[in-house]
């Protein structure tokens, strides 16, 4: 036979037996919760909500900026395909270079004139790195130019 509480714990220090279990000759059954009554035919049975306050004004749409950036990576593409029709990938590069350099600079141009100091160092960041664009692309068209004339 199988005992129910098996302890042997209790066998090998002398510990006080478990109690037995509580028979219990029907099942629990819970009491019966009380039921707010309601004003609308809700199959769940809910009280009405309270008023609620409109909803918060949406965070504005990024449209101008995601238009900004799809003109950015079309002029990009066609700068660098006309630069590589033209010059090859001297051409390519300069394209590339050029295009990116007149975005930094319009970028630094429209910084500058913002109030606020961190835009005045995001400015001067967009123009030393224009001024790079269009010094290294200016040397890459010089390449595919001379490249081309030489042809």
């Amino acid at each position: 036979m199988i005992q129910e509480f098996y302890s042997p714990v209790g066998e090998d220090y002398d510990a006080a037996p478990l109690p037995a279990p509580i028979q219990v000759d029907r099942p629990y059954v819970p009491p019966e919760l009380p039921v707010a009554p309601t004003e609308t035919r809700s199959p769940v049975a809910m009280p009405p909500v309270a008023p609620m306050q409109p909803a918060a004004a949406l965070a504005p749409s990024a449209g101008p900026s995601r238009f900004g950036v799809g003109m950015a990576i079309v002029t990009v593409g066609l700068a660098t395909g006309v630069g590589a029709y033209v010059g090859g990938a001297y051409g390519a590069g300069a394209g590339l270079l050029l295009s990116g350099a007149v975005r930094n600079t319009l970028r630094a141009k429209r910084l500058w004139t913002a109030p606020s100091p961190t835009d005045h160092s995001e400015a001067v960041k967009s123009g030393t790195m224009a001024l790079f664009g269009l010094g290294i692309g200016g040397w890459l068209a010089y390449k595919a130019y001379e490249a081309r004339r030489a042809e």
